[in-house]
């Protein structure tokens, strides 16, 4: 099985992701360092936890951490329906909370999940930072606090987080994926599912 792939266009060398992180960290550093209560850190699972992690690492305020498994997307398409895999573990009322994610796209996921955390969660207020604010398909309002890079193109990206059907999140770097990169993804995808069942069946 060839599992090369990446044939689309870089557009964050794994330098640029150092430099936003670092960057972003300074910022929630000087933004909350007056806060009276302990901010919570919510990474977005799956894309946002290597963004997340390497933020809060870089950062000197205590924080607390959790996670949130939500998801609207199949293949490279919003469903329109959020899903709720994981809810948070800690009690953030009262609290500043701070939200990262991968990237923020017709903003369904993140209009969600403010109006959840505000309404329902009763977090004091809520700060947004996002990998990448992908402009072109926005059909809800989301305030935008930070992110490492506006794409104003309507191209399905990969890496450092972001996935195709789970695939190449590992990746330290972002790419803009070509009609190829899809195709061969789905051929590997379909390839791997048979060696699979044939390595389960063998073992019966």
């Amino acid at each position: 099985m060839n599992k090369e792939i990446l044939i689309g266009e870089k557009i964050l060398h794994h330098s640029d992701i150092e430099r936003i992180t670092t960057d972003i960290a300074n910022r929630l550093d000087q933004r909350l360092s007056n806060d009276k209560t302990l901010p919570v850190v919510v990474g977005i699972l799956k894309g946002g936890a290597p963004f997340m992690c390497d933020i809060v690492r870089k950062m000197k305020t205590i924080v607390d951490l959790d996670f949130m498994d939500v998801s609207s997307y199949s293949g490279t398409k919003s469903t329109g329906k959020i899903n709720i895999k994981m809810d948070l573990s800690v009690d953030v009322t009262g609290k500043e909370v701070v939200i990262i994610d991968d990237v923020i796209d017709t903003g369904l996921t993140s209009y969600f999940l403010d109006k959840y955390l505000i309404e329902k969660k009763k977090a004091k207020s809520l700060i947004n930072v996002f990998l990448i604010n992908k402009t072109p398909r926005r059909k809800y309002d989301v305030k935008v606090d930070y992110c490492g890079l506006t794409y104003d193109q309507n191209k399905f990206l990969i890496g450092y987080g972001l996935d195709y059907n789970g695939l190449l999140r590992n990746i330290f770097a972002v790419y803009a994926m070509a009609q190829e990169d899809i195709e061969k993804l789905d051929a590997i995808a379909k390839e791997d599912a048979s060696e699979a069942a044939l390595e389960a069946k063998q073992k019966q």
